[in-house]
């Protein structure tokens, strides 16, 4: 599991990090979640940034655009994922 200090658990074998742009996130919380703006802006405040838990992700998944931009992001960390499950 992620910590919000920057680190990760020990047992963990990999971590997939999905970003997107911080308007992004709050636009999505607010009409997805029923947040209102300070709220969603709020929580984004409280959360590590994003380049911290890049540091210490194995894979990103860029979730700026649509649902049509996710799957080849999506199956290219399941490849990679099967892969390493193969060693």
């Amino acid at each position: 599991m992620w910590a919000e200090d920057g680190t990760r658990e020990p047992w963990m074998d990999g971590l997939i990090l999905v970003t997107a742009r911080p308007e992004t996130r709050i636009q999505r919380l607010v009409e997805g979640r029923g947040m209102r703006e300070d709220e969603a802006r709020a929580r984004l405040v409280a959360q590590a940034p994003p380049e911290r838990k890049a540091a210490v992700a194995d894979w990103i998944i860029d979730n700026d655009g649509g649902l049509d931009a996710l799957p080849k992001q999506v199956d290219a960390c399941v490849e990679a994922l099967y892969g390493q499950a193969e060693k």
